[in-house]
């Protein structure tokens, strides 16, 4: 799809980006302040090691379902309602979670904070894809994870500031991620379907009054057949099933590899020797950083040298960041060393690795399924993230920190060979990206 500048982004352009991205910033802030609070939760709720991981998987759990059926559900009713309907139930879920005054309610709570941010996940990617042009399409993408990572670091410090408040700090901590998604809620409302899937509804007459007003070129409606649950279970039988299978491979490996990274973050450091809690989670916005700048640097490059080589190259380094995290192993002596390691590994993850996965995720797939398709294949990264949060404290404590370190390893291997079978797509039009898959496909059958 081509737009009146294609260099540049309209004021309402940047509106759309901007408000997509503030999904983002919702989820980092949410997910990562309860690594923080759970210091504080554990002896509330007298936890376990089955328990904290229960409590943190909830909301990877909800996550995973629920962006699966958004996912389907933004290609049916549109991309608009799913994109109002996520940060509502965030906030709503947020403040039952601060209020929760038994572990299985908020155990509940947490999972429905999860499904408003498995709804986001396929909308707001579809949203900025659709609204933006090919040729700054990577950059807008990636603006979303640089919002989730702005909210996460933005988290440790309102997790610190509020812990004067006493034992039932973490109430609060919680039930301020509310605040954030009321507010890009309300702005919310002021953006429109987007241009395509009208176009793509045969609802023409509306989907060039939202190109106007976007400041682009209406686009050409796809030629639709069969019903919306046809075309969707079309994606794991015909042409589009290679980057399919291979995106939900690489979101598991990524998700896998990189998650003990960021929520245990605040957790590996009182692990390490910070012996308050506020040393503790302040200790873990030291990896914060290394990815905000990872999120900084991808902007400025993967329009000009793309998706694939900035894939790859993150796969590597983090696979020799996590096999060299092993070597050292956890101990008080080497707390500095450990850091600087998973900082640079956090880097080129989120450079890389997290980015494409946001990018590829919604660009290689037509309008008419792109929803599923982001939705289906992102869930994953929740899927993998239930696991990883139910498992790591309880693997860490039978197997040692080295090994789990080796096991999160091989699963960054798996990141490399996924970003070599993955095609390169930077600054073209999203049209041209979908019917290319398809004729890959028939060539290969002939």
């Amino acid at each position: 799809m081509a737009t009146h500048n294609a260099d540049r982004l309209t004021k309402r352009q940047v509106r759309v980006v901007a408000l997509s991205s503030g999904g983002g910033f919702v989820d980092g802030f949410d997910l990562i302040m309860l690594g923080s609070a759970i210091v504080l939760i554990t002896p509330a709720f007298k936890m376990g090691p089955w328990e904290v991981g229960l409590l943190t998987g909830a909301a990877y759990a909800g996550a995973f379902i629920a962006a699966i059926v958004a996912g389907f559900l933004t290609d049916l009713l549109g991309r608009r309602a799913i994109f109002i309907a996520s940060l509502a139930l965030m906030a709503a879920a947020s403040v039952l979670s601060a209020v929760s005054p038994a572990f299985w309610l908020l155990v509940v709570a947490r999972f429905l904070v999860g499904v408003g941010i498995g709804m986001d996940l396929p909308t707001s990617g579809a949203m900025t894809a659709e609204f933006v042009p090919a040729r700054v399409r990577g950059a807008a993408l990636a603006w979303w994870q640089l919002a989730w990572t702005v909210g996460a670091l933005a988290c440790p410090a309102v997790a610190v500031a509020m812990l004067p408040i006493g034992d039932e700090a973490w109430r609060w901590m919680l039930g301020s991620c509310a605040i954030p998604a009321l507010a890009i809620l309300v702005m919310r409302h002021s953006v429109p379907e987007t241009s395509q899937w009208l176009a793509a509804k045969g609802r023409t007459a509306e989907a060039e009054e939202v190109s106007r007003w976007a400041g682009m070129d209406a686009p050409v409606a796809e030629k639709l057949e069969g019903s919306q649950i046809q075309r969707s279970l079309a994606l794991f039988t015909g042409p589009y099933r290679r980057n399919i299978v291979v995106l939900s491979v690489l979101c598991i490996c990524g998700s896998i590899a990189s998650l003990f990274l960021g929520s245990y973050s605040a957790f590996l450091a009182s692990s390490l020797g910070a012996t308050t809690t506020r040393a503790a989670i302040l200790f873990g916005m030291v990896i914060w950083a290394a990815y905000l700048l990872g999120n900084i640097v991808n902007i400025a490059v993967t329009d000009r040298v793309g998706r694939k080589p900035l894939l790859i190259g993150g796969g590597v380094i983090t696979t020799i960041a996590l096999v060299l995290a092993a070597q050292v192993g956890l101990s008080k002596e080497h707390v500095g060393t450990i850091f600087v390691i998973l900082a640079a590994g956090g880097f080129s993850y989120w450079c890389g690795v997290n980015q494409a996965i946001w990018q590829y995720t919604a660009e290689l797939f037509p309008t008419s399924v792109r929803g599923t398709a982001r939705g289906f294949t992102t869930g994953w990264t929740r899927f993998a993230a239930v696991l990883s949060s139910v498992f790591t404290p309880i693997l860490i404590k039978t197997i040692g920190f080295s090994a789990v370190m080796l096991v999160f390893a091989a699963f960054a291997l798996g990141i490399i060979v996924c970003g070599i079978l993955l095609p390169e797509v930077k600054g073209r039009d999203l049209a041209e990206i979908a019917p290319e898959g398809r004729e890959a496909v028939l060539a290969e059958k002939q």
